[in-house]
C-alpha cells in the first residue's frame, strides 16, 4: 500500500487498524508504518540471493558454532553424496564424517579418522585453498575464510579440467625426459 506524504512523495506503508472507544464512541485507530527502507533492504537481499544461486561455484556459510547456515544450489550438487542430511543446523564435522563414511575420497581411504582430523584442523584455521580429490575422480578446490563473527565462508570450485590438464602436461614432460 502506498501513502502520499505532505511533500507529495509516495512511500510504501503497512497499516494496522484496531477498534477502540474514543470519547464514548467506537472508532478505528490506524497505525501506518513506513516500509520503504525495509522493502529496499528486502529487494537487495533477494537480488544478492539470486546472484549467489546463479554462481557456477559452490557457496556455503557455517555459523560461529560451525553449523551449516546457508548454501547454494551448486554446493548442494557438489555434495550430492550427503543430500539427505544437507540442511541448516548440521555441523561441519557431521557432514564431513558422512562424506567420508559414504564415499571417501582417495586421500581418506584407509586413514579415515586421520583425514577427518586434518580436514577439521584446516577448516578451523583456514589458510591456503584446499584441493580435494573426490572418489569419482573429480577435483574440487575449497577456499575458506574466517569472518569477524567466527563464521566460516567457503567457495568450492570444480577444478577437474585444470587438474587433468596439469597431469597431461606432467606426463608429456616426463615422456620428454625419458628420451
Amino acid at each position: 500500500q502506498s501513502f502520499c506524504r505532505i511533500d507529495g512523495t509516495l512511500v510504501d506503508v503497512e497499516t494496522q487498524g484496531t477498534r477502540i472507544v474514543y470519547q464514548s464512541e467506537f472508532a478505528v485507530l490506524v497505525v501506518a508504518q513506513d516500509m520503504t527502507e525495509r522493502r529496499k533492504i528486502e529487494e537487495a537481499r533477494d537480488r544478492l540471493l539470486q546472484a549467489v544461486e546463479a554462481l557456477p561455484i559452490g557457496v556455503v556459510l557455517f555459523d560461529h558454532e560451525d553449523k551449516l547456515f546457508f548454501f547454494n544450489a551448486s554446493y548442494a550438487k557438489q555434495m550430492n553424496d550427503i543430500a539427505d542430511i544437507l540442511e541448516p543446523g548440521r555441523s561441519f564435522e557431521e557432514l564431513l564424517r558422512a562424506i567420508v563414511a559414504r564415499n571417501p575420497n582417495k586421500d581418506a581411504k584407509g586413514r579415515e579418522e586421520e583425514f577427518i582430523q586434518e580436514r577439521l584442523e584446516r577448516h578451523r584455521n583456514p589458510s591456503d585453498p584446499i584441493s580435494i580429490r573426490r572418489a569419482n575422480g573429480a577435483w574440487l578446490q575449497a577456499e575458506e575464510t574466517r569472518l569477524g563473527d567466527g563464521s566460516t565462508f567457503t567457495t568450492i570450485s570444480d577444478i577437474t579440467e585444470l587438474q587433468e590438464a596439469q597431469s597431461a602436461l606432467q606426463k608429456a614432460n616426463d615422456d620428454l625426459e625419458l628420451r
